[in-house]
């Protein structure tokens, strides 16, 4: 079975827009996108979004922080897509854990 890929975008305040962000989505190839929209300070879709995503799909982002504002939100994200085998694409850096190198590495640099 070929990898699908899933998109999920979601409101920023300043650019890219949400619209902006679906159209880079789908010129990735994106077979299924979800949006998401602040509501009392939530984003609710971010689950449905890792729900729809199976074994072997592509999860894919316009922006890291599309993911979580939150560092630790973050790092569940990453260990939920790794422990049902589906890469992470992030089109706006150099993150993709697709193919032989694709193991997710952060830097983290003390402030």
């Amino acid at each position: 079975m070929q990898a699908r890929f899933v998109g999920y975008a979601r409101q920023l305040s300043g650019a890219p827009t949400l619209s902006e962000q679906m159209e880079a989505l789908r010129q990735a190839g994106c077979d299924n996108i979800w949006t998401d929209v602040s509501e009392n300070g939530r984003f609710d879709r971010l689950q449905l979004a890792l729900i729809d995503a199976r074994d072997g799909d592509v999860f894919v982002v316009p922006k890291f922080i599309c993911l979580s504002n939150s560092f630790k939100r973050v790092a569940l994200v990453l260990k939920e897509l790794h422990s049902r085998n589906i890469d992470l694409c992030i089109l706006d850096g150099p993150i993709d854990t697709r193919g032989e190198d694709g193991h997710l590495v952060i830097p983290i640099e003390p402030s």
